[in-house]
């Protein structure tokens, strides 16, 4: 099943960026960062036994993007805790959140919030037309926190009508506004 896609809309106003007491924001800075990245994104994103060759793959090779401006990090303790990748494409004047995910003894404490407002306050300074990012219908959490950031479903396909709704119900939000 293919991945959904939201948007973040230019206009919308930016989520606070509050950063919590004891935790830091920082960006990629050389090869030691990607052993973290990798424990970052264990447990959904990569598999528990990725190398940190798997960061030159999903991060080092897309288009547009400069690790050491576009990958950033929430520290905790000194520690790498939560990572996102925010990629500015200059050609299309699009923005793309990528890699998403908070290292596993860390969740559900908001800080995937945390780390997506300092995505989309970093894009900012681009001014991109809009901000899009890919989910999996089973990462609810992460759905909610988009949809509280001011993200929106936004369908591609003829099937995602009904995807969406059902994500909408599984959060107990109803439809959503869809029928």
């Amino acid at each position: 099943m293919a991945q959904l896609t939201m948007i973040f809309k230019k206009g919308t106003p930016l989520p606070p960026l509050v950063v919590p007491e004891g935790y830091s924001l920082s960006t990629y800075r050389d090869e030691s960062d990607k052993a973290a990245w990798v424990v970052c994104c264990r447990d959904g994103l990569v598999g528990d036994d990725a190398k940190p060759d798997v960061f030159d793959t999903s991060i080092g090779r897309a288009a547009d993007c400069v690790p050491e401006r576009d990958c950033l990090f929430l520290d905790h303790g000194g520690e790498h805790v939560a990572t996102i990748t925010a990629i500015y494409h200059p050609d299309r004047r699009l923005g793309h959140l990528h890699m998403v995910a908070v290292r596993k003894d860390f969740r559900g404490r908001g800080l995937g919030h945390v780390i997506v407002a300092a995505a989309l306050s970093r894009l900012s300074a681009d001014d991109p037309d809009e901000v899009f990012l890919k989910t999996d219908d089973w990462r609810l959490p992460a759905i909610k926190s988009y949809l509280r950031a001011g993200f929106q479903p936004k369908e591609v396909e003829p099937d995602e009508h009904g995807r969406w709704t059902q994500i909408f119900l599984n959060l107990d939000l109803g439809s959503g506004g869809r029928s």
